[in-house]
């Protein structure tokens, strides 16, 4: 028997969260905040101005933002408006570090056909059923088959956009990683590929720095220069994505998993997952459990 190809495993958690498509009269707002995930935002129609960081900017039809995590934001309509937004998450350490090494919350220009004819296929085949597919206050979800196929046919929706949306900061940042010397990502691209290739979840840059005999500091900025990153958050991301993987695939206890993840005491998983997640391990086994 010969394999023409075989893919042992392929798990890509991307998470959507507050989905909505709204209107707004003049003057309405929404205060400062900030949260541990990303953010998009499209004006369809009217006049938004948006801070963030302290940096205010005016969003008309057609502009979008895309906000990362842990930046503070609020907005408020200078117009009548309406809008389409989405928080989301992705798993992938190194999808994950090209959102969040954008540097300019607005969506180019270049991307604004884009976006257009994407958000007018999606309301044309989710517009109907999209008070059912999102969360709403007092709206009764209903878990049929039917509406679960719904779903996800949106998620995959989402998925190609933000898949889009990497391909063009990826590609924009490679034209720009002309000051970044070849051999500072070859020890960035090493330092990753130990990082992904580890058991030792408590692993730490010292250990890698000697074993590619380099001094730690200069691992960091090397890595940090790529990925935009630490090495230590990085290999926290691949924490968090395993235990995510194994809550979900395997009927382990939280101690057996926080044992197998190198955590000191199930309550340090526990904390450490909350704080990654925004649940629980057992809501998150739960949740999951549930919805399959």
């Amino acid at each position: 028997m010969q394999y023409l190809f075989q893919l042992s495993r392929v798990y890509n958690a991307i998470h959507l969260i507050s989905i909505n498509y709204s209107s707004a009269e003049k003057n309405w707002s929404f205060p400062n905040h900030r949260h541990t995930i990303f953010e998009f935002k499209h004006c369809i129609k009217g006049k938004i101005e948006i801070k963030i960081d302290g940096i205010t900017y005016i969003m008309t039809d057609g502009d979008s933002v895309v906000m990362k995590a842990g930046v503070y934001h609020q907005m408020e309509m200078l117009e009548d408006s309406v809008y389409f937004g989405f928080h989301f998450d992705i798993e992938m350490p190194s999808i994950y570090s090209v959102f969040e090494s954008i540097t300019d919350p607005i969506v180019p220009s270049e991307m604004k056909g884009f976006i257009v004819d994407w958000l007018n296929q999606f309301l044309a085949a989710f517009g109907n059923d999209f008070k059912q597919l999102h969360h709403l206050p007092n709206t009764r979800i209903q878990s049929s088959v039917e509406n679960s196929l719904k779903s996800l046919k949106m998620h995959s929706s989402f998925v190609e956009f933000l898949c889009a949306f990497g391909s063009y900061y990826y590609e924009h940042s490679q034209k720009l990683d002309d000051i970044i010397s070849p051999s500072h990502k070859k020890i960035a691209h090493q330092v990753a590929y130990e990082l992904n290739n580890t058991d030792q979840y408590n692993l730490q840059v010292g250990d890698i720095a000697k074993k590619l005999n380099m001094h730690r500091t200069h691992i960091t900025n090397c890595f940090k220069e790529v990925y935009s990153i630490t090495p230590k958050q990085y290999l926290m991301q691949l924490r968090a994505q395993k235990a995510k993987q194994l809550l979900i695939e395997t009927e382990q206890t939280i101690e057996e998993i926080a044992d197998q993840l190198m955590f000191s005491s199930p309550a340090h998983f526990t904390k450490y997952f909350i704080q990654q997640t925004g649940s629980s391990p057992s809501h998150f086994r739960g949740k999951k459990g549930h919805h399959s």
